[in-house]
């Protein structure tokens, strides 16, 4: 069960008007803020929709632990580093050898 609206009534009449005004503007700061993150998170949910729903809503590469739902864990990709290092090995071997073709060139 999730909660989707709340109400929440102050007190503020013993409250001095400097302390009301304070808390009046730190609580409309804390409301602007939490809307922004509310419609941050609903143009992500929009963008997923429209993106065809091909991700899970934990996202790429995230799965739950299944002897504890609520505990998650992400499976690292290695894709792009696999590449990185395949290329500086094939770089350095390449360096190596045109180094050897060019000793060998040598009087």
């Amino acid at each position: 069960m999730q909660v989707t609206r709340q109400s929440e009534r102050w007190d503020l009449a013993r409250c001095g008007a400097p302390a009301r005004l304070a808390w009046t503007l730190q609580r409309a700061a804390w409301s602007a803020a939490q809307a922004a993150l509310d419609a941050g998170d609903a143009g992500g949910a929009l963008l997923r929709a429209r993106d065809g729903g091909e991700r899970d809503s934990a996202g790429p590469g995230i799965y739950a632990d299944p002897s504890d739902p609520t505990k998650m864990f992400q499976q690292d990709d290695n894709t792009f580093r696999d590449a990185v290092t395949f290329a500086t090995i094939l770089a350095i071997l390449w360096v190596f050898a045109s180094a050897y073709t060019q000793l060998e060139k040598l009087p």
